[in-house]
């Protein structure tokens, strides 16, 4: 049987029609936020150790039905921040929503690091080098306080140097300024800053997709040169021997390894039946391994005139303690008897989790002299974290298992780790050359 030419052309136009609905109501569909919300409610409790710590369950529970009742009036990406803004109350700075993927990828083209004055411009994309060096005064007439009081919201404030290492970061996004109410014009965003010598300036600077910046077109503050500095490396560990002054210099920045890699991404049955598994690569063989480094550390502690030795745990935002405990101990039997060897560590805002424990390792077993500021998490607290995706957004969740107890009496320090020798990061020692944690380190 053979249809006529306008019965076909008709059927075919009525498949496209359909074919588009359905492509349209695809692509608009919204996330299934009562989902996320019940896990949050329901499962979660239970997976944490101690979800409740903080914040009574029964406000907990009050403040997802409010979120329910949201669900339909506001956009995907309010409620993605109010689910997060939830679980920072929850007063963990190990559980947490990764929901950075699902803002919008705008940025303002420069950043920020907080010094002893302030929030100051250390680096920008937008052809504006006359910002670098400035402080950061405000955006788009709100101050630089005022926006960081309401992005601290987002962050789990163990103290405030968790936040001046964390705010920098949510500041350039223009999602979370528009949602706070500080940008409402992507293409209108003025800047004002301070130079040293407390002349303001305000330029309108035009956000870029945080994809297209690259490194090879970022200005940055072109610091003094240093006659001595202090060993830099970007690598996950490594060290430096200094024979004309004894002094043996070890940079561990992240406790990840190859022998530890599978450790840090831990993928069980559960996780591998959700909807939302992504499967990840086995990156543990590109991983650096520990254990040629750590060799390296002991010979040079066994064959070398060694007097002094860093460990310059400042970057360290933690990882598995594993590796880094072992080198400790061993660190501890060779110099046991060899009190002329002095033990420094270095402690600041990024030190964190595992970093934390390292320091108290170093202060328990080899009597090192803690300097630099203080580290940026606690030294009691909730870890030990697992993930798991929620089921309607897909957006990863972490939430611990355990409880660290590393120090037995809070009440001396109020569960922070406060370094023996206090030294604040100041703009005007960074670009005259002057690195007080070096300073200190080579006169002591």
């Amino acid at each position: 049987m053979k249809f006529p030419d306008y019965f076909l052309f008709a059927y075919w136009s009525i498949f496209r029609m359909v074919g588009f609905i359905c492509l349209t109501t695809q692509a608009t569909a919204q996330t299934d936020w009562n989902a996320d919300i019940d896990f949050l409610k329901n499962e979660l409790p239970y997976l944490h150790t101690n979800l409740f710590h903080t914040l009574p369950r029964n406000q907990y529970e009050q403040h997802l039905e409010n979120l329910r009742t949201l669900n339909d009036h506001i956009t995907d990406e309010a409620m993605t921040i109010k689910l997060q803004q939830l679980i920072c109350r929850l007063g963990d700075s190990h559980t947490a929503i990764t929901y950075q993927d699902k803002l919008d990828k705008l940025v303002l083209p420069f950043f920020v690091y907080y010094y002893k004055e302030g929030p100051v411009i250390t680096s920008e994309f937008d052809d504006h080098e006359a910002l670098l060096g400035n402080k950061l005064i405000s955006i788009n007439g709100h101050s630089a306080g005022e926006i960081a009081d309401s992005l601290r919201t987002l962050i789990v404030a163990d103290n405030e140097n968790r936040l001046k290492y964390r705010l920098p970061y949510l500041m350039r996004s223009v999602a979370l300024l528009r949602h706070f109410g500080f940008v409402r014009d992507d293409k209108k965003i003025e800047v004002e800053t301070e130079n040293l010598y407390g002349i303001r300036t305000t330029v309108r600077l035009k956000p870029k997709v945080i994809n297209d910046l690259k490194n090879e077109d970022m200005d940055y503050v072109r610091f003094a040169k240093k006659k001595d500095k202090r060993p830099y490396s970007a690598r996950n560990f490594s060290h430096t021997y200094k024979p004309e002054t004894g002094t043996l210099y070890i940079l561990y920045n992240r406790a990840v390894s190859r022998e530890t890699g599978s450790l840090c991404n831990p993928m069980d049955s559960v996780m591998k039946l959700d909807k939302c598994f992504r499967p990840m690569d086995d990156n543990s063989q590109s991983l650096p391994s520990f254990k040629p480094f750590a060799d390296s550390v002991l010979y040079v502690i066994n064959n070398r005139p060694v007097t002094k030795i860093v460990v310059d745990l400042s970057k360290n935002t933690g990882g598995s303690t594993m590796m880094g405990s072992l080198l400790i101990h061993s660190i501890a039997r060779l110099i046991k008897n060899k009190p002329e060897t002095k033990v420094i560590g270095v402690i600041g805002r990024r030190t964190f989790s595992a970093g934390i424990i390292h320091a108290l390792e170093l202060k328990r077993l080899l009597n090192a002299t803690l300097i630099g500021e203080t580290a940026g998490g606690l030294v009691n607290f909730y870890g030990g974290t697992e993930v798991r995706y929620l089921p309607g957004s897909c957006m990863p969740i972490s939430y611990s298992r355990g409880y660290r107890r590393n120090v037995l009496d809070e009440s001396k320090s109020g569960n922070q780790l406060i370094p023996d020798i206090l030294l604040t990061e100041s703009f005007v020692d960074v670009v005259s050359g002057t690195d007080p944690v070096y300073e200190w380190i080579k006169n002591n």
